[in-house]
């Protein structure tokens, strides 16, 4: 029992000075807090607890804020849960997923450099890739059709992943990944 309480208390102290180590430091967490009661250490410890205890923590999962918060900038108990890394990491992607002149996420435009410039080359690509593999990787001429493409490919692949992993998940975090759609930005 007490090495079981030593693992646990490691891995929490760990995720949580992580977590706080993020906020306000790196680019992409700039504007991102963690809720007054988490800064308390033993709080989010009783947290962490539970998510081992109910079997929703798993070796190299990541604590994630977004997906259940639908985008939160906030930690808290309420918005979070944990999930693979190669998931989290798929939805990192799928939120920062524009280019400089597309508006649409998951349809990102390629201008051409070199010889075909003059010929104002331009397409649309819906990609995704996960755990270090090319799902989808697709071209076309209007935007449009890439990102639905996008969609449909990533709604029914996160949903078929998803269903695998229902037994290991948090079920707040099930249900929002089932229900997750992809919309346009802007």
């Amino acid at each position: 029992m007490k090495k079981k309480k030593d693992w646990i208390y490691k891995k929490a102290k760990e995720k949580w000075n992580g977590m706080l180590d993020r906020c306000g430091k790196h680019s992409a967490y700039l504007d991102v807090k963690v809720r007054e009661d988490w800064l308390d250490f033993n709080n989010f410890e009783r947290w962490f607890r539970e998510q081992v205890d109910n079997g929703w923590y798993h070796t190299g999962w990541a604590i994630d804020k977004d997906i259940i918060g639908g985008g939160s900038r906030v930690y808290s108990p309420d918005h979070c849960a944990f999930v693979p890394q190669p998931l989290n990491t798929l939805f990192v992607h799928a939120f920062n997923r524009h280019g400089k002149y597309s508006s649409s996420r998951g349809a990102y435009r390629v201008i051409s450099t070199g010889e075909y410039d003059d010929y104002g080359y331009n397409v649309f690509c819906a990609k995704i890739t996960y755990d270090g593999k090319v799902i989808l990787h697709e071209e076309f001429d209007h935007e449009l059709f890439a990102f639905f493409t996008y969609k449909w490919a990533f709604e029914e692949f996160v949903q078929k992943l998803v269903e695998e992993l229902k037994d290991k998940l948090n079920p707040k975090m099930y249900d929002a990944l089932m229900a997750y759609r992809v919309l346009p930005l802007g």
